[in-house]
Parts: structure tokens; sequence; C-alpha cells
């Protein structure tokens, strides 16, 4: 499967294939056509004509990805279909709780003006509201908890 676009897209396309019913892991390939394109250049994709390239070659890489369940300890108890997506969600690059989010999100107004440094102006925007608050978040790494108090 070929995915063009930018981290969201690559974001989107993971989780739905990570949430098959079949458990079926097929390739991707990225090809960068995003404003920020982090994903691709961090696997070193760094314009549309070089993915082309590794997909003529056929040439793959595994990647890992991040888990990020709320609201439950496992995914046994995760109700089935698109309300899973309320509960789990899978990243490959760029996972974040709290501000990372919310100035991704808050940067979507300022992106076809200004490209990537709306989430730099996103992120000043949140500083001066008051809106860069500390969190306490419960993080499990290969079975190994980690608290962030």
């Amino acid at each position: 499967m070929v995915v063009a676009g930018g981290d969201g897209t690559c974001h989107e396309v993971v989780n739905g294939l990570l949430a098959r019913a079949d458990k079926k892991k097929i390739p991707l390939a990225f090809l960068p056509n995003g404003s920020g394109d982090d994903f691709c250049s961090a696997v070193g994709i760094m314009s549309m004509d070089h993915g082309l390239d590794y997909i003529c070659k056929a040439e793959t890489i595994k990647v890992d990805t991040i888990r990020v369940l709320l609201d439950h300890d496992s995914e046994d108890t995760l109700p089935e279909g698109i309300e899973r997506f309320n509960f789990c969600r899978y990243s490959i690059i760029n996972a974040g709780c709290a501000l990372p989010p919310l100035v991704a999100f808050k940067a979507k107004a300022w992106k076809t003006c200004c490209g990537k440094t709306s989430y730099t102006i996103a992120t000043l925007i949140e500083a001066i509201k008051g809106n860069i608050i500390p969190e306490i978040f419960e993080v499990h790494v290969d079975g190994e908890k980690f608290s962030t108090d």
C-alpha cells in the first residue's frame, strides 16, 4: 500500500491497518507530501522521487510503533469497530500527550500561510495563553512502568 501525505495521513493509515480484525500486516510505502513530513525524513525519504525509488527497488525496513491506550489496561477490554479508535491509537513518530497534540491541532490554522513555522506560532500562542501546564502520566515501556511525576 502506498501512502502519499504528511505525518497525519501516515498515522491514520497505520492506525487503520493495526486495527484490522485479521491482524494481517502489509508493507507500506510512504511518499512525503505534507507540511512537515517528519516520519519520511526520519527514515531517509527526503522527496517524492526518493520515495518512488524505494518502491521501485522494493526496499523495506521495519519500524516500531507506539501504542497508546486511554482508560484501558489492555487491548482485550477495548470495544470493536470504529469506537476502538477512541481508546487505542498507534503512532510511528511524534507521539505526545497534552501540549503536543494541542499545538498540532492549533497549528492547522497557520499551515497554509506559514508551513512548518505554524507549529512554532501555535506553541508561542499556547504559552502566552498559559496552556503549558505540567501533567502526570503513567507510562509502560516493554512492560516496565514509569511515572512522569
